[in-house]
């Protein structure tokens, strides 16, 4: 299984990232009493930290810290991309023994947690913002981890490649009309519930 690098990387800590107060308040009830969660994108550790701060959970942060393609776009993101990995290592340091890096993209990062064995209670989904890749990672969670509850962000959140469409919530929306599933959301956040749970 994967750790923490022995020696703390020699990068100053970053504390930026997008974990809002409403992510907190729709997140909060749902990780009272988990054990396992597993993160799809966790940028600089934000929404790590808080996870092991709110819950006594493991937490399995998921990320390929190569940044996407709306990142290397955007002035101001370019300089933090080349050390994404070692920022998210220290910002996270202190929590290393609750927190495992797959440093992976998100299916094959889902798919060598399977293989390992490991049982999420929820899955918090916020990787890529393309349509087809949301869809993705939602299809193998769902496939991979049946009985995990699925969460994630970006809601609203617009893409301005393709229009200004709101591409995470159509592939949301796409998935529960697939398997007949619920959506319940708030502002940014929201959570996939299958009929009778």
């Amino acid at each position: 299984m994967l750790t923490f690098p022995e020696t703390k990387p020699d990068v100053p800590h970053d504390i930026h990232g997008w974990f809002s107060n409403n992510n907190k308040e729709f997140l909060k009830p749902l990780i009272v009493n988990v054990k396992v969660i597993i993160e799809l994108g966790a940028w600089l550790g934000s929404s790590t930290r808080w996870f092991c701060d709110n819950s006594s959970a493991h937490v399995y942060s998921v990320d390929h810290w190569e940044g996407s393609i709306e990142h290397k776009a955007r002035k101001g993101l370019q300089n933090k991309l080349p050390i994404l990995y070692k920022t998210f290592i220290v910002n996270c340091w202190n929590y290393k023994n609750r927190i495992t890096p797959v440093k992976m993209n998100t299916i094959a990062g889902m798919t060598y947690l399977f293989e390992n064995d490991i049982k999420p209670d929820i899955i918090f989904v916020d990787a890529s913002h393309e349509f087809e890749d949301v869809l993705a990672d939602l299809q193998t969670a769902s496939r991979l981890f049946p009985s995990a509850v699925l969460v994630g962000d970006d809601w609203t959140w617009r893409n301005r490649r393709f229009d200004k469409r709101n591409t995470v919530r159509e592939a949301v929306l796409t998935f529960c009309k697939q398997n007949n599933f619920k959506i319940s959301h708030n502002n940014r956040c929201w959570r996939i519930k299958k009929i009778n749970h």
